[in-house]
């Protein structure tokens, strides 16, 4: 069952807490993170028609709550509406286009996959891929090129992301190597 506008806004809250927590913790204070508010219906058509197909419903409702998350992994954020067709983002896909290429032995780039969250030049990125013959997407963690995690749904992503910053807030504070 997808979460609910509601359940989205307080998982949001959570991530903002807890990667301030982390980044408190290792630089001594948090990223900036200004709230962009929701996206502008216009914005989400054109990022819909620059992409050539609908955006998945929860992206779409995650991004009418809250239109893109800086400093997502590191410096990738997850796109806003209106920062599809940016040239940075052009630029860094044309990028990845060519590592993909060249060390992988598939391109989801050349299949309609999509960026969900991507950085001018960073490595993390989630792409939003849906299979040849078509059915549910997923969305993909990759790591440069290299297929780090498929993941149903946007909050099954962000879940995992939101577990991943526990267990670096836990090294911080207990010094453990493992979470």
């Amino acid at each position: 069952m997808p979460a609910t506008d509601e359940e989205l806004r307080a998982l949001i809250a959570r991530m903002l807490d807890r990667k301030a927590e982390y980044e408190t913790l290792k630089f001594d204070e948090p990223f900036e993170r200004p709230n962009p508010g929701p996206a502008a219906e216009d914005d989400l058509r054109r990022a819909e028609s620059l992409i050539g197909k609908p955006l998945p419903v929860d992206l779409r409702r995650f991004l009418s709550i809250r239109d893109g998350f800086d400093y997502m992994d590191g410096r990738a954020k997850i796109l806003g509406a209106g920062e599809y067709g940016a040239r940075w983002v052009v630029e860094a896909m044309d990028a990845m286009d060519e590592l993909f290429t060249e060390f992988a032995a598939h391109n989801p780039l050349r299949h309609g996959a999509f960026p969900v969250m991507v950085g001018e030049d960073s490595r993390p990125m989630v792409l939003y891929e849906i299979p040849a013959g078509g059915g549910a997407g997923e969305y993909v963690e990759y790591d440069w090129v290299e297929e780090i995690d498929r993941y149903a749904s946007l909050v099954d992503w962000l879940e995992s992301d939101l577990a991943v910053v526990e267990v670096l807030i836990d090294r911080e504070l207990n010094g453990t190597e493992e979470g």
